[in-house]
């Protein structure tokens, strides 16, 4: 099995992501970045993989946050009626739901214990936690 590190491989490269506050997709830029990479071999198949651990900063509101992603030589997407790609799976922390903003400014005039359960259901939600939701 082969394993490689890189710091900042993908330092300045600019991703569109969902934004936690602009709430919509916006360009990020990679401000630091932790590149991993790796095979593993049986002798029959081959497996490549790639993780990128970033800090990204939108280019709208500058809000800082995190994101991971992954990908794998079997799994790959529909990119047009006869082409495919490489599919990256995308993790972005804080999660978030793209046009969920929340009541924003707004929120002052709940009572207190709506104010307390609208937040922590919206974290749910945001979160990706449905059930709890």
């Amino acid at each position: 099995m082969a394993y490689k590190e890189d710091l900042n491989e993908t330092q300045g490269e600019e991703v569109k992501v969902s934004c936690s506050s602009c709430t919509g997709k916006t360009i990020h830029k990679v401000l630091l970045s932790v590149d991993q990479s790796g095979r593993a071999e049986d002798g029959e198949f081959d497996f490549d993989w790639d993780d990128h651990f970033q800090i990204i900063q939108c280019l709208g509101c500058k809000t800082v946050s995190f994101r991971n992603a992954h990908s794998n030589s079997e799994d790959f997407e529909q990119i047009g009626p006869d082409e495919y790609g490489i599919a990256v799976y995308e993790h972005l922390f804080p999660s978030r739901f793209e046009g969920r903003k929340g009541l924003g400014d707004d929120l002052h005039h709940l009572p207190t214990k709506v104010r307390w359960i609208y937040s922590e259901t919206l974290k749910a939600l945001n979160g990706s936690s449905p059930i709890l939701t």
